[in-house]
């Protein structure tokens, strides 16, 4: 019996991460798009070229994974849950703006190579995404969504 149980949680895990997968990616590539044009178009600095993609697409990604991805969730209190979503939307920003931050200027200082459009993008569009993704997935699960399904 705890098999079972163990094997149907394990599945429902692997359901609700497919989908928020789904969000993400889709959101992801939005993200590229904002953070070149910011970048290229609008002329600004690597890190708030980031800034804005990221917490523009945030918003995004919130009402999909609210109305898709976890829509089984009953909030337990939506001031509570949007701010938990806030702060967790603030953490994963932080984390983002580092790998960007280290790679355009504390790398750039020593090789003009990470000073490029190129490098940022590989910073900011490559390295950090993954693992704020999995942060993200974790503190919603821990944080943000704390009434069990219905």
């Amino acid at each position: 019996m705890k098999v079972l149980q163990r094997f149907s949680r394990i599945e429902h895990l692997v359901h609700e991460f497919s989908k928020f997968s789904a969000v993400l990616l889709a959101v992801y590539v939005l993200e590229v798009l904002l953070f070149n044009i910011a970048l290229g178009l609008l002329g600004m600095e690597p890190v708030a070229a980031k800034a804005f993609s990221y917490l523009t697409c945030a918003v995004i990604s919130f009402y999909g994974n609210k109305l898709w991805t976890w829509r089984d969730h009953p909030p337990a209190n939506l001031l509570r849950e949007y701010l938990a979503y806030t702060l967790v939307t603030l953490v994963g920003l932080g984390i983002l703006l580092s790998f960007v931050s280290v790679s355009h200027y504390c790398l750039g200082a020593i090789s003009p190579v990470f000073r490029t459009a190129w490098a940022d993008n590989i910073s900011g569009n490559m390295i950090g995404p993954p693992l704020v993704a999995f942060f993200r997935f974790w503190a919603y699960k821990r944080f943000v969504l704390t009434q069990p399904a219905t």
